[in-house]
């Protein structure tokens, strides 16, 4: 009776694990998942070609985070960085637009 439950048990749990997505059912080896692991991935910002400078890209979402985020000092900060940075006249002028309106934030705020 033991044993036949036991059974039941540990046909259930194998049958679980193979529907879960299991890699010990997949037959995938070792030297496979090493090779997919290896491949170089690419990511939206390895492909997208812009005339903006990197540092000012990434400071300018580091800024966006801080802001959504309620962090509006840090915000600042990475948006002067930006600005410091920023090499397009279009970027700048948003920057400067973002920079009024944290301003402004951090003025309600006191």
């Amino acid at each position: 009776m033991k044993t036949n439950q036991l059974l039941k048990l540990t046909l259930l749990g194998t049958s679980l694990l193979a529907l879960s997505g299991c890699g010990l059912f997949s037959g995938s080896t070792d030297a496979q998942n090493e090779a997919a692991l290896a491949a170089p991935r690419l990511t939206a910002e390895a492909v997208s070609v812009s005339s903006y400078t990197p540092a000012s890209i990434s400071n300018y979402k580091l800024g966006r985070e801080y802001a959504a985020a309620g962090r509006f000092e840090l915000a600042r900060e990475h948006y002067l960085l930006a600005l410091a940075a920023a090499n397009d006249k279009d970027l700048q002028d948003a920057l400067v637009a973002e920079l009024h309106s944290v301003d402004l934030m951090i003025k309600s705020l006191r």
